[in-house]
């Protein structure tokens, strides 16, 4: 297979090759090198994937919990010497054709990556993230805006703020962040992982600028560095420009002292924590153990399966909990932690009162005896190996380079070689070797990681809804009397920092400096859309999308029920019908065996439901889509059971119905913090069209609120059975249904002959017509929600795809997000993110911020960001990097799954080729005119638009809320 490579050297600009890999399993050759002179270790995975990737890895093991090592992370990315601008991330992030820009802070380590389908997009930012990483400047300034700073308030009193900061005052406002944090402290007393490498807020201002410098001088040099390449660009020029460009100033170092592990406890521990929450809820317990060292890969195998098959879907331990009644759902904490150098497995559970909690552990360990005892049942584990070799043999795109980052990364920083690090398919042979000659593989890992083993905590988690305003009492105490404390001297000292904030994020660059960062034009962007090859084929009982192309004897089978006769409140409750689809069971199997057999027959099964508004005078597309994947060799066995499950859902079960209502229930509440900009956004927008308002129905508040709101008795439960059933009759009706094939011509055939009889399975009686949904109104604009800090969107009319001007305002949401509104909300306003959004389909723009500690000035500079845009002209260099940006989602590789029903959907709502082809020449050819209309047209669309905010519980209450009325 080496002659599909580029040619390999022994040495190479300095780096030395250690050792190549042979790696069949992903259709890819590994090689290994290192730099003589600096011990910088380089991994190349070359293969065919056109979306290169880079990464720089480096160890940053935290000593306190001022989260250092995350500020570090954000402020490498405000300047270097090589590119001294105040933000190169920005400047990529707004004018490359990246598909991916990132930078990430584990417990143990940082990770800098990168990637892109053009070479020279990809070389350039591999440029600027090696200068960033090595040399940045680490100004005061960018310290102060990224980690934490104080700042005088309207009133003459103390403030602070920061990025980090208030980034991880909304992670804190997550009960499940809140639990996480206290399992990993209750199994490691000491080391890294005793610490938050993210930042504790009240341990982050202990944090100095001199602290943060040494942290780096420490930490971040090339011999403690991993660089991680893949795709199909050849090795040569990433090793020429480490060589040339940043090794020179370095000297090897000795390397770091071993990474200190936990030294286990002879006896289990109980820790008590509270996190935000009502004195109605019942609390969260968690049971955590610390096992095995990530190096023992064969052992952490097991335990991966093992959790599988205890955890996931149908999981043995799931289930029991679940019908021993000690719970209402598994807490999002449950699983097998891989990310640290020693493996936590852990099994939580929400509603379980305090007071029953070492009731509840008793239980855990009883059932785990059970299987340590009689063993687990072998078609569960066929099942959970069985998904393990579908994963391995499915072809993907976009973002494969990242999901092999994460693999390598795991155990290649501890020591472990790169190949030992990504293989999976010769351990999972020796699995099933073990298995077959009837080892007791799993039930002597039950009983040495679990059962006996003692290093484990039982956490009980409390709700405590004074947690918040204790904290922010707190902290004004704190500022006050720091405020009493300090001298003439350090006030103005402090006045002098202030200031060079403002003028580290007003004054402009200069052109020299800008003039230092690599760049593309627009003849860089590719000049041809890509065109995927499908066709329908309408000779069948129901039209089908059909996409042939190679696929790794993997076939694809999507099919779309037709919705368009659902009333309002029949959409309220589909979004339970489709958490029941795959988890209620059936009328013959329980579903934890259905579980089973959806692993064991298919590659997976899933189903949503999707309202969009199409081009032209169609009418609206309202359709439920039930994808599932199988090999070629099963399809019949795969359309048996997909049949069957349909045919026959045992409704009926009561019992399991409130289980899946509960757990529904806690993961939406949950998500109110991690996901306010979402909530946000979708209701501002909810009032513009009645798809819209199905998005903001099936995935916003009114959906938070009918789940809240929905009866749990007997009763209750029964009539939402009965809605369900009479819900599965109106929707499986193959009238108006459509259909998506994708695979080779063999497996498309014996689908499409499997569906010929889905017209005699499923009703083709024809439904009512399009149901009319009422206006959206809501005079309610603002919500209080248990978090320290809010989120804030604006919804306003624009043009749609293929209408004039559209492109412009693509372009613009883009400008708007990367420019004035990064600058005004998140470098000055201290949020931890802004994004404007575009629905090409609506004609709708949405500007929404993200764990953002203000309000009004938010929606102030969405004001003005247009206003800026509006009576700014633009460079033209600049609005060819911005169109670039803007180009750059387009040019992500995709599956041939995601080709075959992409390509579907843009048949049903109107997008052309065509179309595609005119909005990429429209957008090359923009000039400065356009966008500054674009503006104007946004700016007079104001009074018809529609803003939302969710705020803090304690704070903004005295603020009036703001009637705006969608149209």
């Amino acid at each position: 297979m080496s002659e599909k490579f580029s040619r390999l050297s022994s040495q190479l600009y300095g780096f030395s090759c250690k050792a190549v890999d042979e790696l069949s399993e992903f259709n890819g050759r590994g090689v290994l090198y290192v730099h003589e002179k600096t011990g910088l270790t380089v991994y190349h995975l070359e293969t065919a994937d056109p979306e290169n990737l880079a990464s720089f890895v480096f160890r940053t093991l935290p000593e306190d919990d001022t989260g250092v090592a995350h500020i570090l992370e954000h402020t490498v990315l405000c300047g270097s010497q090589k590119y001294p601008t105040k933000d190169p991330f920005l400047y990529l992030a707004k004018s490359s054709l990246n598909t991916f820009l990132n930078a990430m802070t584990y417990p143990d380590k940082t990770v800098y990556p990168v990637a892109s389908v053009v070479p020279k997009d990809f070389y350039n930012l591999f440029r600027v993230y090696a200068d960033a990483v090595f040399f940045p400047l680490l100004k005061p300034a960018a310290f102060r805006q990224e980690g934490h700073r104080l700042e005088w308030d309207h009133q003459g009193g103390l403030q602070r703020s920061g990025v980090v900061l208030n980034e991880m005052k909304g992670n804190y406002s997550s009960p499940e962040s809140v639990i996480y944090d206290a399992v990993q402290r209750s199994l490691f007393d000491e080391g890294p992982y005793h610490f938050d490498s993210g930042g504790d807020p009240h341990a982050i201002p202990d944090i100095t600028h001199e602290g943060l410098v040494k942290f780096h001088q420490k930490h971040y040099h090339p011999s403690y560095c991993l660089v991680f390449l893949y795709g199909n660009l050849p090795v040569r020029q990433a090793l020429k420009i480490l060589s040339r460009e940043v090794l020179p100033s370095f000297q090897i170092r000795p390397l770091p002292e071993p990474f200190p592990l936990q030294k286990r406890r002879q006896e289990r521990r109980i820790v008590e924590t509270v996190y935000p929450g009502s004195e109605e809820e019942p609390g969260t317990v968690a049971l955590a153990w610390l096992t095995e060292d990530i190096l023992d890969f064969q052992t952490i195998l097991v335990l991966e399966v093992l959790t599988e098959a205890l955890l996931g879907d149908g999981g043995l331990l799931q289930k029991a909990l679940l019908e021993a009644g000690l719970g209402e759902d598994l807490s999002p904490v449950s699983g097998l932690e891989t990310d640290l150098r020693e493996v936590v497995f852990s099994v939580g559970m929400r509603g379980v009162p305090a007071e029953q909690a070492t009731q509840w552990e008793a239980f855990v360990l009883d059932q785990l005896s059970v299987w340590a005892h009689e063993g687990l049942p072998q078609e569960l584990l066929e099942a959970v190996i069985a998904s393990y070799e579908f994963s391995l043999r499915e072809l993907r795109a976009g973002g494969m380079g990242l999901r092999y980052l994460r693999r390598l990364m795991r155990t290649w920083l501890h020591g472990a070689s790169p190949r030992d690090s990504l293989i999976i398919a010769e351990r999972l042979q020796l699995l099933k070797d073990q298995l077959s000659q009837g080892l007791p593989v799993f039930q002597q890992v039950l009983k040495k990681y679990l059962l006996e083993n003692p290093h484990r905590t039982l956490v009980i988690c409390r709700p405590d809804p004074a947690v918040f305003q204790q904290d922010e009492e707190l902290e004004k105490e704190q500022l006050a009397e720091l405020r009493m404390k300090l001298t003439e001297a350090e006030i103005e000292q402090l006045k002098i920092e202030q200031e060079e904030v403002r003028q580290f994020q007003e004054l402009p660059d200069s052109p020299q400096a800008v003039a230092t960062l690599p760049s593309l034009t627009l003849r860089d962007i590719p000049r041809k859309v890509d065109i995927p090859v499908s066709s329908w084929e309408t000779q069948q009982p129901f039209p089908f999308w059909v996409h042939e192309t190679f696929t790794n004897e993997i076939a694809y089978a999507d099919v779309g029920f037709d919705l368009s006769h659902l009333t309002p409140d029949d959409w309220l409750v589909l979004p339970f019908w489709l958490r029941c689809l795959d988890s209620l069971g059936t009328k013959e199997l329980s579903y934890d065996l259905l579980a089973r057999q959806l692993a064991l027959h298919t590659g997976g099964f899933s189903a949503r439901a999707t309202a969009d508004r199409p081009l032209g005078h169609r009418p609206e597309e309202r359709r439920l889509w039930m994808r599932f994947r199988m090999l070629d060799e099963k399809i019949e066995n795969a359309f048996d059971l997909i049949e069957t499950l349909l045919k026959t859902l045992a409704w009926q079960n009561e019992s399991r119905l409130k289980e899946l209502l509960l757990e529904m229930v806690n993961d939406w509440n949950s998500s109110l913090v991690p996901r306010g900009h979402v909530f946000a956004s979708y209701r501002s927008a909810a009032g513009f069209s009645p798809s819209t308002q199905i998005t903001e129905l099936t995935g916003g508040l009114s959906q938070l609120d009918f789940l809240n709101t929905l009866d749990l008795t007997p009763p209750g439960v029964s009539r939402l059975s009965q809605q369900c059933e009479n819900l599965t009759q109106r929707i499986l009706s193959t009238s108006q249904a459509v259909g998506g094939v994708t695979g080779n011509r063999n497996a498309i055939n014996r689908m499409l002959k499997r569906f010929q009889s889905w017209p005699e399975l499923f009703s083709e009686r024809h439904l009512s017509n399009l149901v009319e949904f009422p206006h959206f109104s809501s005079v309610q604009t603002r919500r209080n929600i248990p978090s320290t800090v809010g989120f804030h969107s604006l919804t306003l009319p624009a043009s749609r795809l293929g209408e004039v001007g559209h492109e412009a305002e693509l372009v613009l949401g883009h400008l708007l997000q990367t420019g004035v509104l990064w600058e005004e909300i998140r470098m000055k306003g201290g949020a931890y993110g802004v994004f404007a959004s575009q629905s090409s389909l609506e004609g709708l723009i949405t500007l929404a911020t993200f764990r953002d500690p203000r309000e009004q000035e938010s929606f102030a500079a969405f004001r003005y960001g247009l206003e800026f845009y509006r009576d700014h002209p633009l460079e033209q260099q600049d609005l060819s990097n911005a169109i670039l940006g803007a180009i750059s989602g387009d040019l992500t590789p995709r599956s041939p799954s995601e080709r075959g029903f992409l390509g579907l959907q843009r048949s049903l709502l109107g997008i052309t080729d065509g179309l595609r082809q005119q909005k990429r020449d429209r957008m090359k050819d923009l000039k400065p005119k356009d966008i500054r209309k674009a503006a104007e047209r946004l700016i007079a669309s104001w009074d018809q638009g529609a803003k939302f905010s969710l705020v803090p519980q304690t704070g903004d209450k005295g603020v009036p809320p703001v009637e705006v009325q969608a149209r």
